[in-house]
Formats: C-alpha cells, structure tokens, sequence
C-alpha cells in the first residue's frame, strides 16, 4: 500500500503470500538465523522449520519498505525569508498574502535532464500579528532553446 508523510510517498510492500506449517497448517513467521545468515520460517505451534534457498525474491522478502521523495517533498521555514544571504524581488505577489516581497532560491531537485529550472519563492510578508507569511510557491523557468 501507499501513503503520503510529510510530502514523502510511503510505499509498503509484504511479501507474495503468507506461509503454512505443512504439518498442523498454522502459519510460518520468518526467523533470521545470523550466525549461518539464512532465514528460516518456523511455526510457533510444532516448530516446523522451512530454511528458504533460492533467488527468488517472493520466496525470501519479509518486508520491503520503499521511499520515494517527490517533487513537493521539500519542508520551507518560513524564517528562510529573513535570511539577508538570499536573493530578493519585490515583484512577485504572494497568492496567500499579497505581499510583493519574497526571497528565492533554486529547488535542488530540480535542472536536471529536459525539465527547466524552478524557483522556490518565500513571502516575506507578515500578518496583523506580527507572524512571517512563509507561504512558498514553485515558478517554473522554460530552458531556453537554441535556433541555429
């Protein structure tokens, strides 16, 4: 199954299919023997054991656990809008606030292979209270292309 955490994609994977004991058909749970480095399925009721041999992933995965950042994953601090080392424009409206102040920099995944570059902007905004805006938007910049 899948699920997003924090703009993580989460992708949880069990094996092929739970194992039976072949004698009292209850079922086998994986047991790691590290000295002889194999894994075994052993039933808790009779203690049958099953050494798994082979190459077949179906036949040794426990558990497969799966991480993939997307594109969306990156976590901004609104702080990052009084940082003085950043570059600053003060045209972009912020679609949250309004305020035409924001901080950019590039989004490290992004330049590479045909896509273009983006920009990450943070508003430097604040509301009534006193507290940064720190809303972030993308702005996509469209490689430019040479004409021989």
């Amino acid at each position: 199954y899948q699920r997003r955490v924090h703009g993580i994609i989460i992708s949880i994977m069990a094996s092929q299919g739970i194992k039976f004991c072949s004698e009292c058909s209850n079922m086998l749970y994986p047991v790691e023997v590290p000295e002889e480095r194999k894994l075994i399925f052993e039933c808790r009721s009779c203690h049958w054991k099953q050494v798994v041999e082979g190459t077949d992933p179906n036949e040794y995965c426990v558990y497969h656990h799966e991480v993939t950042v997307g594109k969306d994953s990156i976590l901004i601090d609104p702080e990052l809008s009084l940082d003085k080392t950043l570059s600053r424009v003060k045209n972009q409206c912020c679609p949250k606030c309004g305020c035409n102040e924001a901080v950019f920099f590039q989004n490290p995944s992004s330049g590479t292979g045909d896509e273009g570059m983006s920009l990450i902007f943070v508003c430097c905004g604040r509301n009534p209270t006193g507290q940064l805006c720190g809303h972030h938007w993308n702005q996509e910049k469209k490689k430019k292309q040479i004409i021989h």
